[in-house]
């Protein structure tokens, strides 16, 4: 085997017969690394023949295939995945596609809530007294515990809903009926009435599923282009699949997917009103209440500081990792031993592989270290436990605030000149304890493996 997973030079830990163990490291030359039918990996060598009688008949290797017919290799495999640009384009333009698609129906079901509330405020008042034919709808919640309760008169009676309910429900279902009116109105009806009008309610699920499946197509289509991998956007400069890249990718897509899709709705529901408002308070001056106003009106919703301090563990984790592990911010440098094909200087008591095709899924879950690759890290798989548990607890959160955006909501953001979601679901401390120490434990790991293994890749920790 080649010296600590360095495919560059042989393991002269080991003494090999001769002739081998005479021959200099500059006469041997490595021929690649191949995986046997049981998984393990075998490095192979060669050199030249030596002069006269000295040496033996040509050896027929069945590792490589030497001295076969046809070269077959006899039991093992060399599967290497190449990059395929063709297909990382296809599905990048799927992604493209599924992306815009995602946008424009979360800005049309934001639309077809801003018609809904205009036609709803022609049989009801949704501020101040009503007018002939209309009645009072107003949407303002009230203090303390009653919030649960909603608006007084938004409230069911005799279990039976409100008639503000009804008459909203009413409007939104001609505004999914609707053929007449420009392009804008046939949009935003197709945008409500694909998924169905069930109720009074509209929901945000499909676009926000379609936003998320279309980051995750995006890594998955470099990962393609660039390594012929599917999970190539995870694999780390030794070729194994990282758990801290992996987690940074999922946040990505959550965080990113989530506020976009929330974003656009909001712009649909309020776009207009903003532009207004903004002209309004430009032509105020910037102490006006309307420049107030508009300065307070946001259509992007703000992330929750709980939620910046995720996406930073997540972002600063796969750098944090990479400095202890090669660097010397820990402890001294080990001897650097350059990974085959890769730019980074790799050290020694790091396990690495030659090739993207040997990354696999395990890779997260064992240890790093050179020669204890078949070995369960338990801080690795608690990692990867509480970073899926809250990736899906926060995905199921999102999904939740949009599956049924109440009336009451966009009828209070017309009302009070704000955005139907002003914030992305917050979380709270306990959540972010839970990532915080789950981080921690990786990288306390990491440091650990670093200082207990000596600069020849030998593991000194036993136990």
């Amino acid at each position: 085997m080649a010296a600590g997973g360095d495919t560059k030079r042989p393991n002269r830990s080991t003494k090999p017969p001769p002739p081998w163990d005479t021959i200099s490291e500059a006469g041997i030359q490595h021929q690649g690394r191949f995986r046997g039918l049981g998984g393990r990996l075998f490095d192979v060598f060669s050199r030249a023949p030596l002069m006269g009688n000295a040496d033996g008949p040509v050896f027929i290797n069945a590792v490589t295939g030497t001295g076969v017919d046809g070269g077959r290799l006899a039991i093992v495999q060399q599967g290497q995945a190449e990059a395929n640009p063709k297909l990382g384009f296809r599905l990048f333009i799927v992604s493209a596609v599924l992306f815009v698609i995602a946008a424009l129906w979360a800005y049309g079901v934001g639309v077809a809530s801003r018609l809904a509330v205009e036609e709803f405020q022609q049989t009801a008042a949704i501020k101040g007294m009503p007018g002939p034919g209309q009645i009072a709808c107003d949407p303002t919640p009230p203090e303390g515990l009653d919030f649960v309760l909603g608006p007084s008169n938004w409230r069911p009676a005799n279990g039976r809903p409100s008639e503000c309910y009804v008459r909203f429900r009413d409007a939104l279902e001609k505004v999914a009926k609707g053929s007449n009116g420009g392009f804008l109105e046939r949009f935003a009806s197709w945008s409500v009435s694909v998924p169905g009008v069930n109720g009074w309610s509209v929901t945000l699920v499909l676009p926000l599923a379609l936003g998320l499946l279309a980051l995750a197509l995006l890594f998955v289509s470099a990962g393609y282009g660039i390594t012929g991998r599917p999970m190539g956007p995870i694999i780390d400069s030794r070729y194994r699949m990282s758990l801290t890249i992996a987690q940074l990718v999922l946040w990505s897509i959550i965080i990113l997917g989530g506020w976009l899709v929330l974003g656009l709705y909001n712009f649909g529901v309020g776009g207009l009103v903003y532009g207004a408002l903004d002209q309004a308070a430009a032509a105020t001056g910037a102490n006006s209440v309307l420049r107030k106003l508009a300065e307070a009106f946001y259509l992007f919703p703000s992330i929750p500081r709980e939620m910046w301090a995720v996406l930073g563990l997540a972002g600063a984790t796969p750098f944090v990792s990479r400095l202890i592990s090669q660097t010397g911010l820990v402890s001294s440098p080990t001897p650097p031993a350059p990974a085959s094909g890769s730019a980074d200087q790799v050290p020694d008591y790091l396990d690495r592989n030659s090739s993207p095709s040997e990354a696999h899924l395990t890779d997260m879950v064992v240890k790093e270290t050179e020669g204890a690759g078949n070995l369960v890290d338990a801080t690795r798989v608690q990692h990867a436990a509480m970073t899926g548990i809250l990736v899906v607890g926060y995905a199921m959160l999102l999904f939740d605030a949009v599956s049924a955006i109440d009336p009451t909501r966009t009828a209070l953001a017309a009302v009070a000149m704000k955005s139907v979601f002003t914030n992305m679901p917050p979380v709270d401390g306990t959540f972010l304890a839970l990532l915080g120490v789950s981080h921690a434990a990786l990288l306390t790991a990491k440091v650990y493996d670093k200082k207990m293994t000596e600069p020849t890749g030998r593991s000194t920790a036993a136990g």
